[in-house]
C-alpha cells in the first residue's frame, strides 16, 4: 500500500474544505431548492432562506458524491 506524504494531506484536506465552502453556499442550496421542489414536496430551504435538515442532508451527500468521484 503506498503511503500518502504530508504535502499531499495538505493538498487533499485543502482542496476538500474548498469544496465544502462551494458546496455551502446559499445559491447552490438555492438551485437545489427549485430542483426539488419541481419534482416533490421536499425543500431545501425553509421560508426564510435558511437551510432544511433534508437540504444539509442533499449537500452532504452531493459532498460526499464529489469526494469520491475526484479521488
Amino acid at each position: 500500500m503506498a503511503t500518502v506524504s504530508l504535502q499531499q494531506k495538505i493538498t487533499i484536506a485543502i482542496l476538500s474544505a474548498l469544496l465544502y465552502v462551494i458546496i455551502s453556499l446559499p445559491i447552490l442550496f438555492a438551485l437545489t431548492n427549485c430542483l426539488f421542489t419541481q419534482f416533490s414536496e421536499y425543500r431545501t430551504l425553509d421560508e426564510h432562506k435558511n437551510p432544511s435538515l433534508f437540504g444539509i442532508i442533499v449537500h452532504g451527500v452531493i459532498f460526499g458524491f464529489v469526494v469520491l468521484a475526484i479521488m
